[in-house]
Order: C-alpha cells, then structure tokens, then sequence
C-alpha cells in the first residue's frame, strides 16, 4: 500500500534522525558528506546528533579520514569535548584519535577536550596516552598537571604522576605544577 503525503512527511523527517542517532552506515555517510559539503559540514551533521555513542562514531570516522589538516583535527577535538557528554565515549575517542597529536595548537585542544571528563578513570587514561606519544611541550604539560589536580583519586593521580616522572622532563615551568599536584 503506498504512502500518503503525510506518511512521506513523516518518514522523510524521521528516517534521517533515525539514520544519525543509530551510527547505521556512519562510515560511508561520513565519506559521503565529506565529500559533498568537507569536514565543515560532518562537524555540522555531528551537532544534529543527540547521543554521545553516535557522536563519538562519526568524529572517529571523521578523524580517520585520510588527508585532514591540524586545523580541523583541532576543530574537531574542540567540538567533541563540548559535545560529547559521555566520560567514556569521550576518552573512547581522545584515545583512539591520539596519533593526531603532531603539533602543539592539536595537543592542546585534545587536553582541553579531555579536561571536560568527570570520571577520575577515563582522565588519566586520556592523558597517559597523549603523554606516551612523546614529550610534549612544558606549557602543555603545566596545563595537564594543573587538570590533574581536579583528580579526586589518589590512585589515578598517583599512577599519572608516576608516568610525567618517567617520561617527561621537569624543568622551571613543569616542576611547580608538578608538586602541586603532588599534594
């Protein structure tokens, strides 16, 4: 039985929100849209997503893209931590996205985006894994010591401490915020 104008309303209005809110056929969706309308209209179609899930699939798909330039991996990262309120689907993808980090303007947003995380866990994990990709500079590293503070667990906090001490070098701007995390 075919549609009447009503039923195709109503299916063009919800077939669409049904499509972004599952993640079905994120991949080839976000090809399409890139392809179409660039990375400026994926971080468009992300903002029209109401769960962090489904958000956190197309910025991985989004980032996974080959040829993105540090501005719109910032981009992205900055709107991901505004976005995405999950703990976890956040840390999910700061995680898998951390090999974007090539500059200091990129680690920066990342570090912004992670001290958006309540959860004392998936914070430590973010910034142990940013921190395992290689010094970063003592500006940056003062800012992630000083997010660190807002750690309630001694344990988190300890066990990332413990790696800024083994693979970071301490100097005038890094050991002040270092030892006030300490305590």
């Amino acid at each position: 039985r075919p549609f009447d104008p009503q039923g195709k309303a109503w299916l063009s209005q919800t077939l669409p929100r049904i499509i972004r809110q599952t993640g079905i056929g994120a991949p080839a969706r976000v090809a399409r849209i890139l392809k179409a309308k660039g990375a400026a209209g994926v971080l468009s179609e992300i903002t029209l997503i109401e769960g962090s899930w489904s958000k956190r699939v197309y910025f991985t798909e989004l980032l996974k893209s080959p040829g993105l330039d540090s501005a719109t991996v910032r981009q992205a990262l900055e709107q991901a931590g505004r976005e995405i309120d999950s703990d976890y689907e956040l840390a999910s993808l700061l995680i898998s996205s951390d090999q974007l980090l090539v500059d200091d303007a990129t680690r920066r947003a990342y570090f912004d985006a992670a001290r958006t995380i309540q959860s004392d866990y998936e914070m430590r994990r973010v910034f142990s894994s940013a921190l395992k990709r290689g010094p970063v500079a003592p500006d940056l590293l003062a800012g992630v010591l000083d997010a660190s503070t807002a750690i309630d667990s001694d344990y988190e906090l300890a066990e990332l401490l413990v790696q800024v001490a083994r693979l970071q070098p301490l100097d005038a701007r890094t050991r002040v915020p270092f030892l006030k995390a300490l305590t």
